[in-house]
């Protein structure tokens, strides 16, 4: 790749430009009368200036430096006042060819009437003689420059906070099914949650939540540079008690009953429903005993024989098995007209004992327990 081409004719000119880092040349110059002054060339391929053959150029005041060959002249060119030693450039690493106060190229060029300018848009020349290439050291406008030129690096500025916050999954087709919530932030110091959630919050994390209701989330950060909002909703279907069985049901035998043996008023297991979907609850949120709850479920759908697994989730799993005080789950009923039966398995201390899957309160035997949904 080539910086530059003259594809037609000659008499071209050009000055005060940074040539770095091409792949083949900076400038191809094939015609004649081309006036190539106070340039620098870094890093350049096989050749930095390529005069065809033919053709004559005038190349003055040039920094040529880690370049392949400086200039390819097939001879007649005009050729003087150009730098091939080390310029002293301030930071030549990361693009800054300005140069040092111990540069060899300061004050070391000759008179260029078409260049009273450098890159920057500052006079020369500066101290006693114009400087070698695109930069003149120690310049500042005037003479008809109208000071820089070239882009200027914008100063640091701070930047408002960017929050992203999503939920999974982002809607819920049963009410009392858990979402994931996750936000990060960047350019804030601290946040505030609001709406679904409260509180303080960490500028990254992600917590589980249970909305019963089409809910809103939002996060409010500060920092250096302002504050800013970010919020998702999360859609809620509503739904049903669709759970058949109460403490006055006779339930099948080989099963434990769904309620609390011990109070039954507090049902154990029970279903929201929101066709064809059914929430599966088991456990009691509200109890202030040491409750846990299996981490599976089976259901047997419209009365099928076989029992199909379902996977619960809850706050916190314990022993790889156990959820404290309340799991879930979520299954699909295609054909409601025919009973669905699910089971789980609860286990309750009374101080003096576990009280697991019973059937009745002296539980003697542990069983599944089991609810019916229709």
């Amino acid at each position: 790749m080539t910086g530059i081409i003259f594809r037609y004719g000659g008499n071209n000119v050009v000055k005060n430009s940074i040539f770095y880092n091409n792949e083949s040349r900076g400038i191809w110059a094939p015609g004649s009368g081309n006036k190539i002054y106070n340039n620098t060339f870094v890093g350049n391929g096989s050749e930095a200036i390529l005069i065809w053959s033919g053709g004559q150029s005038d190349v003055q005041n040039n920094i040529f430096w880690n370049t392949g060959t400086p200039i390819a002249d097939p001879g007649g060119s005009n050729i003087s006042n150009n730098l091939t030693t080390n310029p002293n450039f301030v930071n030549e690493g990361s693009g800054d060819f300005h140069l040092q106060s111990s540069s060899p190229a300061i004050d070391a060029g000759t008179t260029l009437p078409e260049v009273p300018c450098d890159h920057d848009g500052n006079a020369r020349p500066a101290g006693s003689a114009y400087d070698i290439g695109a930069y003149e050291y120690g310049s500042s406008p005037g003479g008809g420059c109208s000071g820089s030129t070239s882009s200027p690096t914008p100063a640091p500025t701070n930047q408002p906070p960017v929050i992203t916050i999503t939920a999974t999954p982002n809607t819920l087709s049963v009410s009392g099914q858990g979402i994931t919530l996750s936000w990060s932030v960047t350019n804030a110091d601290s946040c505030t949650a609001s709406g679904g959630w409260s509180g303080t919050k960490a500028i990254a994390g992600n917590t589980r939540l249970t909305p019963t209701v089409t809910t809103t989330y939002t996060l409010t950060c500060q920092g250096p540079g302002g504050g800013g909002q970010g919020s998702v909703t999360v859609p809620v279907g509503q739904s049903t008690s669709c759970a058949q069985y109460a403490t006055s049901s006779s339930i099948p035998s080989g099963f434990g009953v769904p309620w609390d043996v011990m109070n039954p008023s507090i049902m154990l297991l029970t279903a929201q429903c929101t066709p064809p979907t059914v929430l599966l609850k088991a456990g009691d949120p509200t109890t202030a005993k040491t409750l846990y709850v299996y981490k599976t479920a089976y259901v047997a759908l419209g009365g099928a024989p076989s029992w199909d697994p379902v996977d619960l989730f809850g706050s916190q799993l314990i022993s790889q098995a156990w959820y404290p005080k309340l799991a879930q789950g979520v299954t699909t009923i295609q054909d409601q007209s025919k009973p669905t039966y699910y089971v789980a398995y609860t286990c309750t201390w009374t101080g003096t004992k576990w009280m697991c899957g019973c059937r009745d309160s002296s539980c003697n035997q542990s069983y599944w327990q089991v609810q019916k949904i229709q």
